[in-house]
């Protein structure tokens, strides 16, 4: 990954303090079938937090993406996410992990492999609503990652780097991505590409849906009356 073009500052990837830019990084890893394409893609992101840590103008930036042919082993795939994350601005940061075509097992040997990430877990689905899984992902609805890069692509909030091998092809298929119901197949499977280039524009879109979530956690502090003593009780 050139990082020419992306790179950071110290701590620049770690919460600031309100008003002050905050950068992150977001990998998408698309897993295919063994007779699917594959893909990563990697973004930046750049908001500047409210005093609750939101950033609800953030901006993105695609800075590397990797197609891998039908056939290439997980192992491989593995290979790329490790390297992607071995080195400043981008190791700490989050790889999302489309696990729908694949299941459990592929994704644990993503998920237990050393690639210095935090790794979280995606099922597409057909639902309604983004909702936990057993497993401590996202079973995530379609038409949420195709709203979310609505809104991006909307916002002119997302850019691609135009000198990455798949940025001309990524920016076509972004524009034709359509929002359609995903549904099964005869043989219990869910049909979530529909188009060529689908792995990189899914590979992006949970990365970005991913980044785009904020979970707050608030902390209450209450004032509790103080119980009444016992009869027996002498001071």
């Amino acid at each position: 990954m050139d990082t020419r073009e992306c790179s950071a500052g110290p701590g620049d990837d770690e919460l600031s303090d309100e008003g002050k830019e905050r950068v992150r990084y977001y990998a998408g890893l698309d897993l295919g079938q063994p007779g699917q394409f594959s893909a990563l893609a990697v973004l930046e992101k750049r908001g500047v937090p409210t005093k609750w840590g939101y950033e609800p103008d953030a901006t993105y930036a695609v800075r590397h993406m990797v197609r891998f042919p039908p056939g290439a082993p997980y192992s491989q795939v593995v290979d790329a996410v490790r390297a992607v994350f071995a080195t400043p601005p981008v190791n700490d940061g989050i790889l999302v992990v489309d696990q729908t075509a694949v299941g459990k097992e592929v994704f644990q040997l993503v998920r237990d492999a050393d690639t210095g990430a935090s790794v979280h877990g995606v099922t597409i689905t057909a639902g309604n609503a983004a909702q936990p899984d057993e497993r401590g992902g996202w079973l995530v609805p379609k038409k949420d990652l195709a709203g979310t890069l609505q809104v991006l692509l909307q916002g002119k909030r997302i850019k691609v780097a135009e000198t990455l091998e798949y940025a001309r092809t990524l920016v076509e298929e972004l524009q034709q991505f359509q929002l359609k119901t995903v549904r099964l197949t005869q043989d219990a499977t869910i049909e979530w590409r529909e188009r060529p280039h689908d792995d990189l524009v899914l590979a992006v879109a949970i990365a970005a849906w991913q980044a785009e979530q904020y979970f707050p956690f608030f902390l209450e502090v209450v004032s509790l009356p103080r119980p009444s003593e016992p009869r027996w009780w002498r001071p």
